[in-house]
């Protein structure tokens, strides 16, 4: 069961941090919730909660990044959207 999908911000900022938003799909398991990013490709994350579950895929989305930069890989620019119809 699709449970909602959620924008992340990693752009500059002011403060030299690195920003980009990426859309996420959040699904409910048996056992609580799954989310992925279909701008990257092997991003994944589970947790119990829709709190958990934001947050550990906001670090799977950091971790995924990081990794990339230090294999000297180009990271996917976000090109995702979502929208909901009725049927």
């Amino acid at each position: 069961m699709l449970v909602g999908v959620i924008k992340l911000c990693y752009n500059f900022t002011n403060e030299g941090r690195f920003e980009m938003k990426y859309l996420i799909v959040i699904e409910q398991t048996e056992t609580g919730y799954s989310a992925f990013s279909p701008d990257l490709p092997g991003c994944i994350a589970t947790g119990s909660s829709k709190q958990e579950i934001k947050k550990n895929m906001r670090d799977a989305i950091a971790f995924h990044v990081e990794g990339m930069h230090q294999e000297d890989l180009e990271v996917p620019q976000p090109h995702s959207f979502s929208t909901y119809l009725q049927v």
